[in-house]
């Protein structure tokens, strides 16, 4: 074969297995159905940190993504706050993530301090802060799964603390998650937090109820007075 024929011949490709059980896209519906959840949780993790902090705090759900677990972890920053979630149902294991500055800073605020910005270097939790963050975020997990109440049952506890996304392994790097993300104003200084849930259960629910939903009609008046 002349080298002519050689650049002629057509090159072998290899081909890549696309598995349809899991595309990584998220109908139009589904994604609203979510979005829905997802703000309805964020005026309660607000009310929760207002409670506990006793000073001004808004949380605002600002996006949903889905990408895979990996992008993820490669998103978030080297250094965080990880409020490592059981869901219940076994296996699925979601994250609520933060920076840790600001943990540091409510945690400040919790013992009666002014939470002032960068008064405490960044640095792992103590035992005690990770009961007062624990305290924090009980009642707010509790919000968590009653926003989600008509998609998927969630029972979300907290399981560990940890601050390095590289060290922790929630699920395979190829697995599609959902990822909301979100801004958290505390006292006007302002923080980007996650939530990644993996996307199977809730996706396949979503299409289970093809997008029924089954709140009453005053449930559904009050979500259309708050927009």
């Amino acid at each position: 074969m002349t080298s002519s024929d050689t650049a002629g011949a057509p090159s072998k490709k290899k081909a890549v297995v696309y598995d349809f059980r899991q595309p990584m896209t998220l109908a139009r519906e589904h994604s609203r159905v979510l979005e829905m959840a997802f703000e309805t949780f964020s005026r309660h993790w607000g009310t929760q940190l207002v409670a506990h902090l006793r000073t001004g705090a808004q949380v605002t759900f600002d996006k949903l993504v889905m990408c895979t677990y990996d992008e993820y972890v490669s998103s978030l920053p080297g250094m965080t706050t990880l409020l490592i979630l059981n869901l219940g149902g076994g296996r699925r294991t979601g994250v609520l993530e933060f920076p840790l500055d600001r943990a540091l800073e409510w945690v400040d605020r919790m013992l009666g301090g002014l939470g002032t910005p960068g008064a405490v270097p960044p640095r792992d939790l103590t035992e005690i802060e990770q009961d007062l963050m624990r305290l924090l975020t009980d009642r707010t997990l509790h919000d968590l799964g009653y926003s989600f109440s008509t998609v998927l049952a969630l029972e979300p506890q907290l399981r560990l603390v940890q601050y390095s996304p590289q060290m922790i392994q929630a699920t395979a790097a190829s697995t599609p998650v959902l990822v909301a993300r979100f801004t958290v104003d505390v006292d006007d200084t302002k923080a980007p937090a996650t939530i990644m849930f993996p996307a199977e259960d809730i996706v396949q629910a979503l299409r289970d109820n093809q997008g029924a939903d089954s709140r009453t009609e005053e449930e559904l008046e009050a979500e259309r007075n708050e927009r």
